[in-house]
């Protein structure tokens, strides 16, 4: 059987594709605003291309092993030493916990002093979370449009375009209830700057591949259709996943519960008994 015939490695290989294409947008976004001095620190937006790349290399390692199989590991073939080219970039790169504070703390910073005030920093009760919770979801639900950008893209972004809009309206969202929430502990908080972390990066990814997409069909870019295609698959995944952390952060307001403690406990857990600490299902206590 030809590997075209085969869907598990056609959609290892079209995430593989999707990941290339969006790196490769997000670098020229970067680079053309650069040269046109529209950018006067890019420290945020280099970081988020990092730790996209990271994805993008372990993605490629899956590739391989699913394409090639067992002979991924034989070393008389190129993959085993794809493999181990790939792990080895990956070695050099930061830490994601550094990647993630280099990209979170900073947008924090700018958001508090442009948005912040008394009651941001404000540790509130429950009931008073709860009570603005709902509030919260109505905007998470129902954002408003403020900058119309699906009025300057071509008709076939629109889509991808307000999807947009309503994840950068949906970040402000989460920033906001994060720091009622923690206030100013939410800087050590690893797995809320996680969150901030991945809605930032799809962010940059969306605009990036909804300006090329736009131009390349204007201008008569060959393939132009598949970077449409490619860009709405693309904006419709990222806008998903932002919906989804974006629920799990409104979820803990309205439970009046959050994971995090419970997550990091378990690594605790781990790190403490010095390996997997959960005795066997068959295991008798007598």
């Amino acid at each position: 059987m030809r590997l075209a015939d085969s869907h598990p490695i056609k959609k290892t290989l079209s995430d593989m594709g999707l990941h290339i294409y969006i790196l490769e947008t997000m670098v020229y976004y970067i680079g053309g605003l650069t040269d046109e001095n529209l950018f006067l620190s890019q420290d945020i937006e280099n970081s988020i291309i990092q730790r996209f790349s990271n994805k993008a290399i372990r993605q490629a390692i899956t590739t391989i092993t699913e394409v090639a199989g067992i002979y991924s590991s034989d070393v008389e073939l190129p993959y085993d030493q794809m493999i181990k080219d790939a792990l080895a970039l990956m070695s050099f790169s930061d830490p994601d916990l550094h990647l993630v504070r280099r990209i979170t703390i900073p947008a924090i910073e700018h958001y508090v002093n442009h948005h912040g005030g008394a009651k941001t920093f404000m540790k509130t009760s429950g009931f008073v979370r709860y009570l603005g919770g709902r509030e919260d979801l109505i905007d998470y639900l129902h954002p408003k449009l403020i900058h119309f950008i699906a009025e300057h893209v071509h008709p076939s972004l629109a889509g991808s375009a307000v999807n947009f809009e309503y994840c950068l309206t949906r970040l402000d969202k989460v920033i906001d209830i994060l720091f009622r929430d923690k206030g100013v502990y939410l800087n050590t908080d690893y797995i809320a700057l996680q969150d901030i972390s991945t809605l930032m990066e799809n962010n940059l990814a969306m605009i990036s591949a909804i300006a090329r997409a736009s131009r390349a069909y204007s201008v008569g870019v060959r393939n132009s259709h598949l970077e449409l295609d490619w860009t709405n698959y693309f904006c419709s995944r990222a806008a998903e996943e932002s919906k989804r952390v974006i629920a799990e952060v409104m979820e803990t307001q309205q439970n009046l519960i959050n994971i995090n403690p419970s997550v990091m406990g378990a690594a605790k857990s781990l790190l403490d008994a010095n390996g997997y600490c959960m005795d066997s299902p068959i295991e008798k206590n007598w």
